[in-house]
């Protein structure tokens, strides 16, 4: 059997051997994926032992340095990990181990091999190169143990959240059967723009207005179907204002942004949090281009950065330009990546980004 099939195999007993006794944390990444993700989780666990999980932890990447802390106060039994590269932080692995058993499932590049006794790491990468968002591979595990299609439209607006949809149309193709109002036609045209990908749209609309994540999740979890979301006023308001605001934002970039042979830069100023849309969004328009926004919060600077033309490597163009920065904090996918650095060492940054990008041997994909 190989590898990924056995830690398959270990997520799904791990899910199905949590009873009601267990107390359960669940940590999860403040991305619509992530979001999804654990209210995916939580549909599971009621339908399976009657209960949501106990508490539960939103989380940027990086992740925050009072996680453990946060962890440790709710005493958990069992702790399930969403959508998040911990991969990368060997020494909070270790102290995950410690506190409880663990399942992590993850879709991110893989930094390090977790091989930790009491923590399941499931993430396809391991084998195969495929992008495949943690909503969708949540979906397939549990509907090894249970019926998931009453939650399918839960895993579309994680996928649409995570916008690459080429390795998920399998799950795209049973939702065009089961939701026929809302996807029609050719799904690699028409699924983003769909309501699934509006709803993505409002719970990044939410997230932009400082809604937190946790409540984001309960309010989906609260819900029976997708029209629900289109139905709650409150809910567009955030789109409407939210979208006019990118809209602003979109026509600034036009007249000012600079924009280099191989890279758009621009620095973000709003009050809402829109970095990272506004750089998918800019990936678009010009998709053989690097986009990288940024914006300054206190002495740290944190930035987006995208490219779609599939010929470029984010990640490893980060990684590669974080190498001689002490402050420098990167993480993402090949097509999508991000991160943050401290406001002194970001000029300089900035230009290793220039410099690198004009290299292509070392940020190709491979």
């Amino acid at each position: 059997m190989k590898n990924l099939e056995i830690r398959e195999k270990n997520a799904i007993e791990f899910l199905r051997n949590i009873t009601e006794k267990d107390i359960i944390t669940t940590i999860f990444h403040n991305d619509t994926d992530g979001i999804c993700s654990c209210v995916l989780i939580n549909k599971f666990l009621k339908e399976r032992i009657g209960k949501s999980s106990d508490f539960i932890i939103s989380q940027p990447m990086p992740l925050t340095k009072t996680l453990i802390q946060r962890i440790k106060l709710a005493i958990p039994t069992k702790i399930i990990v969403l959508d998040l590269a911990i991969d990368q932080e060997k020494n909070l692995c270790r102290r995950l181990e410690g506190i409880s058993e663990t399942l992590v499932i993850d879709h991110h590049q893989i930094t390090n091999m977790i091989n930790f006794k009491r923590i399941i790491y499931y993430n396809p990468l391991l084998e195969k190169d495929v992008y495949q968002s943690t909503s969708y591979l949540i979906y397939k595990l549990c509907s090894k143990i249970i019926d998931m299609k009453n939650y399918l439209w839960i895993s579309l607006i994680g996928i649409a959240g995570d916008y690459n949809i080429n390795n998920s149309l399998d799950l795209i193709e049973e939702g065009k059967n089961l939701y026929q109002e809302f996807i029609q036609g050719d799904i690699k045209k028409n699924f983003i723009n769909s309501i699934f990908g509006k709803a993505s749209d409002i719970i990044t609309a939410m997230r932009a207005s400082h809604i937190s994540s946790e409540k984001i999740a309960k309010i989906i979890e609260s819900m029976d179907n997708i029209k629900e979301i289109e139905q709650r006023r409150e809910m567009i308001e955030y789109y409407e204002r939210v979208q006019n605001e990118i809209v602003g934002i979109l026509a600034s970039i036009k007249n000012n942004a600079e924009i280099t042979e191989n890279i758009l830069f621009y620095e973000i100023k709003s009050k809402y949090n829109l970095r990272s849309v506004i750089s998918t969004k800019l990936s678009e328009i010009y998709p053989n281009k690097i986009i990288f926004l940024w914006e300054v919060s206190r002495n740290k600077v944190k930035f987006s950065v995208r490219n779609q033309s599939g010929k470029i490597d984010i990640n490893r163009l980060l990684k590669e330009a974080s190498k001689d920065f002490r402050t420098a904090i990167t993480g993402g996918h090949k097509l999508a990546a991000g991160g943050l650095i401290s406001r002194e060492e970001f000029d300089l940054f900035k230009e290793k980004i220039k410099q690198i990008s004009s290299k292509e041997k070392l940020i190709e994909v491979k």
